[in-house]
C-alpha cells in the first residue's frame, strides 16, 4: 500500500497512505490469524471511517478526491491479499494443512506464464526475421503474441503436471487444463494493469526493495487477480471449505 502510494504521489494524486497501509496490514494479519470472514471485518472498519470522513468533507473538493483514490485502491488490493492469506490458511475437514502447498501450486503456476513468455517472448525477438509480433506496446513493449503462447503452454503444462501432488489427487485431473489457461491470462491481465498504473503516473518500478525487479507491488501484480480466480475455483468448482 506505501508503494501504491507512492506511484499515486508522482501523479499527483492525493492517497491516505498511512491509513491505507495500516488497514490492510491489520487485515492481512487477522485473515492470518482467524480466517478469511474475520479478516475482511478490518475493510468494514475502513469503510466506516471512510464515511466519516466523507462527512466532513463537505465544500473540499481535495479531501473528496482523497477518500476516492484511498477506498478505490484500498480495495482493489487488500482484498486479493486477504485471499491469498485465505488460501495459505486452508485446511481440510480432517485438518490436514493443505494451504501452503495450495499456495505454492498458485505461485508456480501464475509465475512460470511470466517466465515461459520472457523466454518464449526472447527467442522469437531473436530467431524470427524482423522480430516476433508485439501484443500491446502502448502499455508494454517487451510482450509479444509468441511469447504469450509460449507463456500459456508452459502454464497449461505445470498446471497438468502439478496436479497430483498439491492435495488436489481426488478431483479429476483433466479440471487442471481450463484452470491452466484461465491462471495464464489472469497473472498477464495483471502484469499488463500494473504496467499500465505505472505508465500512467511515469515510474518505472513501484519500489526499490528488490534489485534487479523493483518493488514488492511489481512482484506480486500478476498474483492479485489469480489469487481470487484460484479461491473462486476451489470454493465453488472444487467445493472446498474455505475460511
Amino acid at each position: 500500500m506505501r508503494e501504491v502510494g507512492s506511484i499515486l504521489k508522482n501523479c499527483e494524486f492525493p492517497f491516505y497512505t498511512g491509513l491505507g497501509a495500516f488497514f490492510c496490514t491489520a487485515a492481512a494479519m487477522v485473515t492470518l490469524w482467524k480466517g478469511l470472514s474475520a479478516g475482511m471485518l478490518i475493510p468494514v472498519l475502513f469503510c466506516i471511517l471512510l464515511w466519516w470522513l466523507l462527512l466532513r468533507s463537505c465544500n473540499q473538493r481535495d479531501r473528496l478526491l482523497k477518500l476516492c483514490v484511498s477506498s478505490g485502491f484500498f480495495f482493489l488490493f487488500c482484498t486479493p491479499i486477504c485471499i491469498l492469506i485465505s488460501i495459505y490458511g486452508y485446511r481440510t475437514p480432517e485438518g490436514i494443512q493443505d494451504g501452503p502447498i495450495l499456495f505454492f501450486f498458485l505461485i508456480l503456476c501464475t509465475k512460470i506464464g511470466d517466465i515461459g513468455a520472457y523466454v518464449f517472448g526472447t527467442l522469437s525477438s531473436v530467431l524470427m526475421k524482423g522480430g516476433n509480433h508485439k501484443a500491446v506496446p502502448s502499455v508494454s513493449p517487451g510482450k509479444s503474441y509468441e511469447g504469450c503462447a509460449g507463456g500459456l503452454i508452459c502454464t497449461i503444462v505445470l498446471c497438468y503436471l502439478l496436479w497430483p501432488h498439491c492435495g488436489l489427487e481426488l478431483y479429476d485431473r483433466w479440471i487442471s487444463l481450463p484452470l491452466g489457461i484461465v491462471l495464464y491470462f489472469g497473472g498477464a491481465i495483471g502484469d499488463l494493469a500494473e504496467s499500465s498504473f505505472k505508465r500512467t503516473c511515469k515510474v518505472k518500478d513501484s519500489g526499490h526493495t528488490l534489485p534487479g525487479i523493483g518493488g514488492i507491488l511489481d512482484l506480486v501484480d500478476s498474483l492479485m487477480i489469480n489469487s481470487m480466480i484460484f479461491w473462486i475455483f476451489l470454493k465453488h468448482v472444487l467445493h472446498m471449505t474455505l475460511e
